[in-house]
């Protein structure tokens, strides 16, 4: 099988790099973005044939290889029979105020969401527009080229990876790279495929540096396994156009939850809100020790 996070293809034609006078746009396409799913080709998505995945080792999608915390379980466990029968509360007030007391930002700056893929369909087609220009690293997560390219219909330049310095982003290019103006640079980091992690202190420069005008999006969905202090929350929630967006799929063993949140500045994040529907995320997701 092919493993398949996501991770985006070669660039094609339409979205190489172009020049600054070249007014192509790409123009959206119906295609679905290929997020794996094989493993269920083989122990059957009707569900009825669950005990086969036992046999079935699924390696097209990158979901955690533990369980869920001990507590997690015994929650849901404990109320499941009221959570699947109950509304739970309109707009995810006291998962957001958790999330914002446990990572020591405001609760204004959160936006809950029914997994990372809810939140990036859910911002870009809204900050982005087809003449809008933004700056991908390849290779990187698939989801993001496929809403850029082909919702969106905005030119995507891409910001090569190159096996020589092993998939590493380098500031100094990013750096360099910004001076084009683009209206959002999306960050992977760490990186999915690649795994490779640009440091907190490394990206602050950047920022600091960069045009006022440019939104940056940082997915730290791994953002854990890089070791504590790296994430770019307390950033973003302060700043008008840096975006964190962060599931908890990975780092909480959650993928089947469809729980995740970005922080924003709360101007932005409370014009998200407005537009993010009722009950985003169902009762048992919301559940904790």
């Amino acid at each position: 099988m092919i493993r398949s996070s996501g991770t985006s293809l070669p660039p094609r034609a339409a979205a190489r790099r172009l020049p600054d006078n070249d007014r192509q746009v790409v123009r959206p396409r119906s295609r679905g973005c290929f997020h794996g799913g094989a493993f269920f080709d083989g122990i059957g998505d009707e569900f009825d044939a669950l005990d086969r995945r036992h046999e079935v080792i699924p390696a097209d999608v990158l979901d955690a290889w533990f369980p869920p915390a001990p507590g997690v379980i015994a929650a849901v466990r404990l109320n499941l029979e009221w959570a699947l029968r109950t509304s739970p509360p309109t707009h995810c007030e006291g998962l957001a105020r958790v999330i914002a007391r446990t990572r020591e930002v405001a609760e204004s700056s959160i936006v809950v969401g029914a997994g990372s893929s809810d939140l990036i369909f859910r911002a870009l087609p809204r900050w982005l527009g087809p003449n809008s220009r933004v700056l991908l690293p390849e290779p990187t997560y698939g989801e993001y080229a496929h809403v850029l390219e082909h919702v969106v219909g905005c030119r995507v330049d891409r910001l090569p990876l190159l096996r020589a310095t092993g998939y590493q982003i380098e500031p100094e290019a990013l750096a360099q790279a910004l001076e084009r103006r683009y209206d959002m640079v999306i960050i992977v980091n760490p990186n999915s495929p690649t795994g490779r992690h640009v440091r907190r202190s490394a990206l602050e420069t950047v920022l600091a540096s960069a045009p006022r005008t440019t939104r940056f999006w940082f997915d730290e969905t791994y953002i854990e396994y890089s070791g504590p202090g790296e994430t770019l929350e307390s950033v973003a929630s302060r700043s008008r156009n840096v975006t964190v967006c962060k599931s908890m799929s990975k780092v909480y063993a959650l993928s089947g939850a469809r729980v995740a949140y970005l922080v924003a500045a709360p101007e932005v994040a409370g014009e998200l809100r407005r537009h993010t529907p009722p009950w985003v995320v169902g009762f048992p997701a919301r559940s904790q020790p």
